[in-house]
């Protein structure tokens, strides 16, 4: 994307800038946030993954978790869903829920092992480092 300054003024100000903004999920550049990959590991296909996070994440109103229920949505068209029951927010680090009698955890990485919560495979970790180091904002999932 292009644009064009009229006048000396702005590329005068472009001096005094301290920060720049880059876009690295489509928030700045697109207005909204978008799914980038789904990374299953451990012999679970990226589908299911999809659908158990599409469940989990239909019962919460965080911003973030519209763009996987709309997203994931239309990847997962045609497809049956399950549904999650038992929704607990964890502030500021992700959700549990309950989906075909399992519970389920989702959110930060660094939620995972602490606090009463499942450490993820080491295959997740890797993954996560991986989409981490690309620049991608990443969820960790367990069930």
């Amino acid at each position: 994307m292009c644009y064009r300054l009229k006048g000396g003024a702005p590329r005068e100000n472009l001096g005094s800038l301290k920060a720049f903004a880059f876009d690295k999920t489509g928030t700045l550049t697109e207005g909204r946030s978008c799914i980038t990959d789904t990374m299953a590991v451990d012999g679970a296909s990226a589908e299911d993954l999809l659908a158990l996070a599409v469940a989990v994440e239909a019962l919460s109103d965080h911003p973030l978790t519209q763009t996987i229920v709309k997203d994931g949505g239309e990847r997962l068209r045609g497809r049956d869903l399950t549904s999650a029951t038992d929704l607990k927010i964890l502030t500021g680090r992700g959700v549990t829920a309950t989906v075909d009698r399992e519970t389920v955890w989702i959110g930060k990485a660094e939620m995972f092992a602490v606090e009463g919560v499942p450490a993820l495979h080491t295959a997740t970790t890797e993954a996560i480092a991986a989409l981490r180091e690309s620049g991608r904002t990443t969820m960790g999932a367990q069930g």
